[in-house]
């Protein structure tokens, strides 16, 4: 056992090597819904990337992604100036299905080297009717004429229809889009009521849908007639990718009141006053939207946001102290695509712990777009004192009337941390709330003193412990020692495979394991790469040791006849159990001279 020294010394040197990797993190919520869009991101602290594979999604629409941004920042510390960088991978996705939804790992090459992400499950819930879920609404509506038509009239497609007006037909990734239903109906046709008879399937497009509100009525003349017109529904959408998105056909249930004509006062009375209703379904022809890519290249920290925006950054903890929870809020104030905006990364020294940033909106919809403000928080925490300039986050959007990306800067900030008295389990204490909103953690502070202290001293004693090793007590002649003595074992692991698949009855992989065994044995006997046994080696192996002549070629016939066996079950020579014995013998037998 002398051999699990050494190599339980050398993984244990490797440990800072294997701690200080480059790592993909994933950031995702854990729960969402049906109706709702989520953002999964992957992020690498390099900018040297390339050859980013995406995982295989399943139970989801892709809306947009993969998304890549690039973040630099550039820090002084007590004078000294640093820099890192980061690249993020963005993707916007809505689940189908509610249930476990698991999202295997993605991979990225970071400078020549294969990484992956850990594989996340998110748990989906039905539609909730918030998010961008659209509701059916249904709203009354009064009888606009005295004039009604008879009962039992048709109503034509002229008489009553819907129409869609959008704000825009050719527009820009992400860009707002504003989708108005309206209702036309004809001077002598009483409209009662009208609702969707279904939730409306934008694909490739998210959306939101405006509160159902009572029909403003305006006369309006189409085709050379007279039409009553009013509003029945509103969307507002964001187009996800470049190319033609068709808008489907919605389809509307109106209902039409008709007068019944030659009734009694009486009858009348009990007949809702003499009208009958008609319900006919109309939908409005589907259109098609132009959608434009944005402009490449696009700039490394650019945040998805299309619209016109300002923002503002405050440190809300002006008086920073170590392991003291501190707080920076950015505003991002404007009109666009404000909810899909990504919070722009906020580059800290690893001297910082840093949370994830929590977000708050507050919008309303108009034609434009969202428009009001989209809040971030970011909370950190400061594990050692001194005096810190770093940058603030930038944001970067695209605006469509100027048809280029706009970059705002905020000053820089000057962190000055002072001694704290709150030890670190009372802050992740008071942090629990979120922490369990992040998705990826961390047993040891990157970057302090203590880090590189200890791993550097576990490495140095890791490569001492080898050197000596290797010298003083033959590293390499130990372990094919080990490697020798162990030979026995697995093959005799083997053969007790081979008789449970002989107990079911599974002949081609019982003669396949015994075959193995031998071929296993033979290889880690003599420390020969198993690829180059075959029987013509294992005679060459066999023939200088002390084992009988006439055990050499009983052990090569046993190989033989395995190797027949796999292929012609029934043209054995001996029975499956005989050539059972006949293998633990030979194993038995050679190995007590191969061991002396």
């Amino acid at each position: 056992m002398r051999v699990l020294r050494p190599l339980f010394f050398f993984i244990y040197g490797l440990l800072p090597l294997i701690i200080l990797a480059q790592r993909l993190e994933v950031e995702a919520p854990s729960r969402a819904s049906t109706d709702d869009y989520f953002t999964l991101r992957y992020t690498v602290s390099s900018s040297a990337v390339g050859d980013f594979t995406s995982p295989a999604f399943k139970g989801v629409t892709l809306l947009s992604g993969p998304n890549v941004s690039t973040s630099s920042s550039y820090t002084s510390i007590n004078g000294k100036a640093s820099s890192s960088e980061s690249t993020t991978f963005t993707f916007l996705l809505q689940p189908t299905t509610k249930g476990r939804l698991t999202i295997p790992p993605a991979s990225v090459v970071v400078n020549g080297k294969k990484i992956s992400s850990r594989a996340i499950t998110i748990e989906v819930t039905d539609r909730g009717g918030k998010g961008n879920g659209q509701s059916a609404p249904s709203q009354s509506v009064h009888p606009q004429t005295p004039q009604m038509q008879s009962a039992g009239t048709p109503i034509s497609k002229s008489d009553v229809f819907v129409k869609l007006v959008p704000s825009r037909t050719k527009v820009l990734e992400q860009e707002a889009v504003f989708l108005s239903y309206k209702i036309c109906v004809r001077p002598n046709v009483a409209l009662d009521n009208v609702g969707l008879s279904q939730k409306p399937e934008f694909r490739n497009l998210v959306s939101h849908n405006l509160p159902t509100k009572p029909i403003a009525w305006e006369r309006e003349r189409i085709g050379g007639k007279d039409y009553q017109v009013g509003t029945i529904a509103e969307f507002l959408v964001f187009p996800q990718k470049k190319g033609q998105i068709v808008i489907p056909p919605i389809v509307f249930n109106c209902v039409v009141l008709q007068q019944e004509n030659g009734l009694s006062a009486l009858e009348a009375f009990f007949n809702g006053g003499g009208m009958s209703a008609v319900t006919v379904q109309r939908q409005p022809e589907s259109l098609t939207l132009q959608v434009d890519a944005l402009p490449e290249p696009k700039p490394t920290a650019f945040s998805g946001g299309v619209g016109k925006f300002t923002v503002k950054g405050e440190l809300l903890t002006p008086n920073l102290r170590t392991n003291e929870v501190a707080t920076y809020r950015l505003t991002v104030s404007g009109v666009g695509n404000l909810k899909l905006i990504s919070a722009p990364a906020f580059n800290l020294p690893k001297d910082f712990e840093l949370f994830e940033p929590k977000s708050e909106e507050k919008t309303t919809i108009t034609a434009n777009g969202e428009e009001g403000t989209m809040t971030f928080e970011y909370q950190f925490i400061p594990r050692n004192v001194g005096r810190y300039t770093v940058d603030a986050p930038t944001f970067v959007f695209f605006d469509p009337m100027t048809e280029r990306y706009e970059t705002l800067r905020l000053d820089k900030l000057t962190l000055a941390v002072a001694k704290g008295s709150d030890t670190r389990p009372t802050v992740i204490t008071d942090l629990q709330p979120l922490a369990q909103g992040r998705r990826t953690t961390s047993w040891l502070q990157w970057g302090s003193v203590t880090f590189w202290a200890l791993h550097l001293l576990i490495l140095g004693i890791g490569v001492a412990v080898i050197i000596y090793l290797r010298r003083r007590w033959g590293l390499d002649t130990d372990l094919v020692s080990f490697v020798q003595r162990r030979a026995n074992a697995q093959a005799k692991r083997r053969l007790r495979k081979a008789e449970a698949h002989l107990s079911k009855g599974e002949l081609p992989a019982f003669y396949a394991e015994i075959a193995q065994a031998l071929h296993s044995y033979v290889a880690d006997k003599f420390h020969v790469p198993p690829a180059e046994i075959t029987k013509e080696r294992i005679a060459e192996l066999l023939a200088p040791t002390a084992i009988p002549a006439g055990e050499q070629a009983d052990f090569i016939h046993l190989v033989e006849d395995c190797e027949f066996a796999q292929f012609a079950p029934s043209a054995q020579l001996q029975s499956p159990q005989e050539m059972l014995q006949r293998a633990e013998q030979l194993i038995v037998s050679i190995n007590k001279v191969l061991s002396k």
